[in-house]
Parts: structure tokens; sequence; C-alpha cells
């Protein structure tokens, strides 16, 4: 029998979605096959083995488009390393939700009214330094070197936001070393 559980820890994180936010966790290698990326990055026992392994990080999605919010908490449910502990619609919302919910990991879009994801990135760094932050945009060139600069671990083309990309980079940024 497979257990259920909850992809959110924070109650009505999704209200009115529409969709089921409870999940079926699946053993590696028996769910979302189509979403895997071929090519050296994902070849091997030893990546697979790392996988299963590793603990399930706490990550919060900050993207002002409610649409993507809702696709990327599909995509971290299919992941094998992650799991989604809250949301955010902006950068204040994210500062705000970082010390609340204590997250691993940070996946925070670049271009956002008011607070860009640079300056929620300098913020978040600064008050949580352990907290990796991967910064999402759908034109991420040029991108990189002001995401590092401020603190991100890299960026990522959110056409590149499946969930074998988010378990490699997650392993590959691990503040624990992977």
């Amino acid at each position: 029998m497979r257990s259920r559980s909850r992809i959110s820890e924070i109650p009505n994180a999704f209200p009115g979605a529409g969709w089921d936010t409870e999940v079926e966790y699946r053993p590696l290698g028996c769910s979302f096959r189509s979403f895997l990326l071929t090519g050296n990055m994902f070849q091997g026992a030893d990546f697979w083995s790392s996988l299963m392994e590793a603990p399930r990080a706490r990550v919060i999605v900050v993207d002002d488009s409610e649409l993507f919010r809702r696709a990327a908490a599909s995509v971290i449910s299919a992941t094998s390393t992650l799991r989604l502990v809250g949301i955010a619609a902006s950068g204040e919302e994210a500062i705000e939700l970082v010390p609340a919910v204590e997250p691993d990991l940070v996946l925070l879009d670049f271009h956002m009214p008011d607070m860009d994801g640079i300056q929620t990135t300098r913020i978040i760094r600064r008050h949580k330094p352990r907290t990796v932050v991967i910064v999402i945009s759908a034109e991420p060139d040029g991108l990189g070197d002001a995401a590092r600069e401020a603190g991100a671990a890299t960026t990522l083309h959110k056409r590149d936001f499946l969930p074998s990309t988010l378990d490699a980079l997650w392993l590959k940024h691990t503040p624990d070393g992977g």
C-alpha cells in the first residue's frame, strides 16, 4: 500500500486550487519516467542511488504567476529529493515566509514587480546563508553573474523546470555537499 501525504505543511497553501494537493509517493523509477532527461548528468547507478539516500529538501516557490506556482507544485511533487513547504507571489512574501518554514531551497523567479529575484536573493542569503537559492526565469540570458553575485547557487530556465533537473540541481548545490 502506498502512503499519501500533503505536499505542503502550510494549511491551505493552495486555497481554491481546483486540483488535488494529495500526492502519492512511489519508488524511484516507478513514476514520471517521461520527465527524465538524457545525458551524462543522469546516467549511472551513483546518481540514482544518491537520489534514494538524500533527504527530501524543504522548498519554497516564489513567482508572481499563479499558473507557474501551480505547475511548479506539480513538478516538485514528482521529484525524488524535494518537498514543497510553501509558496509566495512576491519577494516580500518570500522574505516573510522563509523564517516561518525554514526552507532548504528557494526557487525564485527573477522578474517580479517591486522586489526582483536578485534583491530577494540578497536578503534571503543574508539572513539564511545555508538556504540554497536558484533563480528561475523564462529569459535567463545574462542573469547568471548577477544572480551568483547576490548569492544564488545558479539560474534555471523555466523550460528546464523538470523533476530530474531539480533533483540534480539540489544534489549538486546541497549545503552538505550532496
